[in-house]
């Protein structure tokens, strides 16, 4: 059996285990109640609990190398057979929940006899007969457990007494023992990181006062890791400097004995006959006591905080200036050893053509060749800046003639038996050690296409709608899902885009792994490939990629009876149309349902059949509305509707989705008010935007109950509240999980009742942004925002206030960061009052400020953290305050400013960059001989421009 069987067997093995916990906290609690099959509930755990252990045991390697072939044969026969039973075991509970679910619904459960009555609601539905389904499962479960119970003990006399250990563990032992030696002339690309890591060794600016501190090389599996541990042990700076250099392997099976004996060996050159810690330790201390040491632990896995505390116990023993690098998949270890996590970068395409045309070229004269390093630098865009799969390619291409070379490149990679041979059981080593409750959440991702932008908050949705995530305690589903994702991004399966930090991907090597996993459990389809494709009956996730805007036939798909996911991915867009009928009609167990950018005009009725379904997203479509038979869905935990442009409303019978924790939706004229009685929806978590109407159940006072609200809410049509109790009963301040809230007005009404409004909305503390837009007051409410619960703010903005004449006073806030004020016609003078304070403002900008004529004088101390100060599209401004008081402005930036007759007598001696456009005066006393060349000269980035240059130029996009 390969190692790609036995993480198959440890996906099914990760499976039952989810199938188990649901078993026995809703089963036994519920259901043998209230049918009386206790019994053969109890049985039916049993049975699966067989069929896992041995799952488990094979899992494990206790068997592996003693398979026969028909015994490989049978293995896959019964794990097909078991995947089969154990999607119909999930099923079954999932349709009995339902049912229970909906009968519970239609029965007052108060009642002493509630449970006869549920029984009577299901049984006169007629959908579901609960004993027959649960004994009939158990019997088949049975059988299949005697068929494999007897196998495994026939098999056990043939390996009674051996030691087996499985493939993952015979890769750890036999590959992963590494030495401190290295062919610096094989070693391409890291000269950055070299120099970067030794600069950092030979620096005592980051010792701690035990004379010890470490640097933690992070990574993914074939990156380069060891390479570049071996590259910085062995530069010359770094023999010099320390009077000791020590190099140890730990490995995945942390042993402290071994790897205490291992560095005392390194450091006497000599065998250690030593077995036990205490006298090993001692040695160690005696080895070490007063000498400057480098240590390198290579393949670091244990995140087990005694592990570290007992090695490193004797290692304090060094003089001032001791080091210790650590080389780990990791990165929970950098935070166990205590340092920052150093990670290693993905090679560029041209290094790994150069590592791979040194094995590829050797002992070959094709140097007369054309093309030769066009070709190969298009392969080694293969390698996806790994070094590892660069080395193998390069020696796969040295075995075979040049002229074949264009068939790798054309090739799937995976199909070359020794990058497959070399790579996957280095990378399957991380998968089978990630916790169980990881492996089904890792194997999900198989549905995305390469190179997938991953947000953390959708696909923990989506772990949710499939049932991945455990619960625990009373945490939250979405925190726990996120520490989920953030132990595959600390063990080097996803890694953050060097862009966008918010997104993160996955490697195409463990993308690959992931669909090895998933086989015949996750399909992914797009349309380059045949429209043809076989009926896989264990298929439960499914997505189509659809890469131009083609319409989809989805009577095409595979007939897959137990369906739970289906996902269109469209890169240009698609077009459904009534495609979406053939969906809701064929896959009732539907629980994630994804049809953004499908060229959807109109949702069917037939979505209410998806009783099932937890994730909806609809998210680019041209609907205008959503069927009101939504309403029917009890499970839906996510609706996403973003970029819906043409959407009108929705449906009245919203407040139905007792379960919905997730609403998105962009911000949109054409919606007037939330649909009636939207306040039942308690359990909400995320809400883009609430739109306040008029009258009983469409007022703010809906937001009430929604104590779980987090991340941003955007509150429109504020002119619809009716006073300052409405205001204050929306009870904003009791949402401490929100961290972002906008608060528009639409249409201007009287403007001492928008003040009031104001006044009395309240926010938690935790508020870190506040976005004022549209108000019409003509003064922001006394005192407002005095209150020291106000102290969190990091960013406010003022825009469109066009009655506002007088700026509010937000210098007491204490964490204020950015502050934008923006399109205020009335106001003419910024106060002397306005700039008190402002201990942390970093970023300070005026914008479309019409009538703006003055900025009143600075203190000493004011705003003393400013780095950007901004002026932009104010053509009154006649005059700006003593700059030089900004002790820390670096950016000054003045943008058609008229009028503007100077800047400042004084520039601070910080200032670094210097933009004016639009301003004949200011250009005139800026050149040279002008009345301020002097004091501008010195500016290293200076750039002004004047009205007429200036009036050519495009709006500058920066700002």
């Amino acid at each position: 059996m390969g190692i790609k069987d036995e993480l198959r067997s440890g996906f099914i093995s990760a499976s039952f285990q989810v199938l188990l916990g649901g078993l026995a906290k809703f089963a036994l609690e519920e259901i043998g109640k209230i049918w009386g099959v206790d019994a053969e509930l109890r049985k039916l755990e049993r049975a699966l609990s067989r069929i896992q252990a041995m799952i488990e045991y094979v899992e494990h390697g206790h068997w592996n190398s003693f398979f026969s072939n028909s015994s490989k044969k049978a293995w896959q026969l019964w794990l097909e057979d078991v995947k089969t039973l154990s999607n119909v075991a999930d099923d079954l509970l999932e349709e009995i929940s339902l049912e229970m679910d909906l009968a519970k619904s239609k029965v007052d459960c108060y009642q002493t006899s509630s449970g006869n009555l549920i029984r009577n609601e299901i049984l006169s539905s007629g959908r579901l007969d609960v004993p027959r389904e649960i004994s009939k499962l158990r019997k088949d479960l049975e059988d299949l457990a005697c068929e494999m119970d007897k196998f495994f003990t026939f098999e056990s006399l043939k390996v009674e007494g051996t030691k087996v250990t499985s493939l993952a563990q015979s890769y750890c032992y036999s590959a992963n023992r590494s030495s401190s030696f290295v062919d610096h002339s094989l070693i391409v690309g890291r000269d950055i990181q070299k120099a970067d890591i030794v600069q950092r060794l030979l620096s005592d600016a980051n010792m701690v006062s035990h004379n010890l501190s470490l640097i933690s090389i992070v990574g993914m599996a074939g990156i380069g890791k060891t390479t570049l541990a071996q590259v910085v042990y062995n530069d010359e700076q770094i023999l010099k400097y320390f009077e000791l250099k020590i190099w140890a392997s730990v490995s995945l099976e942390f042993d402290v004995v071994r790897v205490t004996r291992s560095i005392i060996e390194s450091v006497t050159k000599k065998s250690c006959k030593l077995t036990d810690l205490d006298p090993l330790q001692g040695k160690l201390q005696e080895l070490l006591n007063g000498k400057r040491f480098l240590l390198v632990l290579d393949d670091f896995w244990s995140e087990k905080y005694n592990d570290w505390q007992v090695l490193s116990a004797p290692l304090r023993s060094g003089s001032k200036g001791s080091k210790i690098i650590v080389t780990t998949r990791s990165r929970g270890v950098p935070s166990l050893v205590g340092s920052d996590p150093y990670l290693v970068p993905f090679l560029h395409d041209k290094d790994c053509w150069e590592l791979m045309k040194q094995r590829a070229l050797l002992n070959k004269n094709i140097c007369t060749v054309e093309n030769v390093d066009a070709l190969g630098l298009q392969i080694a865009k293969k390698c996806k800046g790994l070094p590892l799969m660069a080395n193998i390619l390069g020696s796969t291409m040295n075995c075979i003639p040049f002229e074949e070379w264009d068939a790798i490149l054309k090739s799937n990679l995976w199909d070359l038996t020794q990058l497959r041979d070399d790579i996957f059981p280095a990378l399957a080593l991380s998968y089978h050690y990630l916790p169980t409750e990881l492996k089904k959440c890792f194997a999900y991702c198989a549905l995305f296409p390469a190179n997938h932008k991953f947000e953390d908050e959708n696909l923990v949705s989506l772990w949710m709608a499939e049932g991945f995530i455990q619960p625990m305690g009373e945490r939250r589903m979405e925190d726990i899902g996120k520490q989920y994702f953030k132990d595959l991004v600390w063990r080097s399966f996803f890694y953050p885009d060097p862009i966008d930090k918010k997104i993160h991907k996955m490697h195409d090597l463990f993308h690959k792994m992931a669909q090895f996993i998933s086989t015949d459990v996750c399909l992914q389809m797009d349309n380059d490939r045949p429209s043809c494709y076989p009926s896989f009956i264990n298929i439960r996730h499914l997505s189509f990629c659809c890469n131009s805007s083609l319409s989809v036939e989805l009577k095409e798909f595979p007939k897959c009876k137990r369906l739970r996911t289906f996902l269109l991915t469209c890169n240009n867009g698609a077009n459904v149309g009534q495609g979406t009928i053939y969906l809701f009609q064929k896959f009732s167990m539907l629980r994630v349902l994804d049809l953004s950018q499908g060229g959807i005009t109109e949702l069917p009725d037939l979505v209410g059949c998806l009783k099932h379904l937890r994730y909806l997203n609809l998210s680019g479509n041209p609907i205008k509305f959503v069927p009101n038979s939504i309403g029917k869905l009890p499970y839906l935990q996510t609706l996403k509707l973003i970029n819906c442009r043409e959407l009108l409303c929705f449906p009245r019978n919203f407040r139905n989705l007792g379960n919905l924790r997730h609403l998105q939706f962009d911000k949109n004229r054409r919606i007037t008010h939330m649909p009636p009685g939207f306040g039942e929806l308690k359990n909400l978590q995320t809400l883009s935007a609430f739109v306040v109407g008029q009258g009983e159940g469409y007022t703010i006072m809906e937001l009430k109950k929604m104590a779980f609200l987090k991340g941003s809410l955007h509150l429109l049509r504020l002119e619809n509240v009716k006073d300052e109790i409405e205001a204050a009963e929306a009870k904003l301040d009791m949402k401490p999980w929100l961290e972002e809230l906008e608060l528009e007005w639409t249409i201007p009404r009287n403007k001492h009742d928008a003040e009031i409004v104001l006044s009395h909305i309240q926010f938690h503390g935790n508020l870190k942004k506040l976005v004022i837009t549209n108000y019409c007051g003509v003064a922001f409410p006394p005192r407002w925002l005095n209150d020291s619960v106000h102290s969190q703010l990091r960013t406010i903005h003022l825009q469109s206030c066009r009655e506002c004449s007088l700026l509010p006073v937000l210098g007491h806030l204490p964490f204020l960061e950015s502050l934008r004020i923006e399109d205020m016609p009335a106001l003419e003078r910024v106060h002397f009052e306005f700039s008190v304070g402002f201990p942390s403002l970093k970023s300070l900008e005026f914008r479309n400020m019409l009538e703006l004529k003055e900025w009143e004088g600075l203190r000493d101390g004011d705003m003393s953290s400013l780095h950007v100060l901004i002026c932009k599209d104010c053509p009154s401004l006649i005059s700006l305050p003593s700059l030089h008081i900004l002790s820390s402005l670096t950016v000054l930036k003045i943008k058609r400013c008229s009028t503007l007759q100077s800047l400042s007598e004084r520039m601070p001696i910080t200032l670094k960059k210097l933009d004016v456009r639009g301003s004949t005066t200011v250009e005139e006393r800026c050149e040279e001989g002008g009345e301020d060349w002097l004091k501008l000269r010195s500016i290293p980035a200076l750039k002004i421009v004047s009205d007429r240059s200036s009036m050519n130029e495009p709006t500058p996009m920066e700002l």
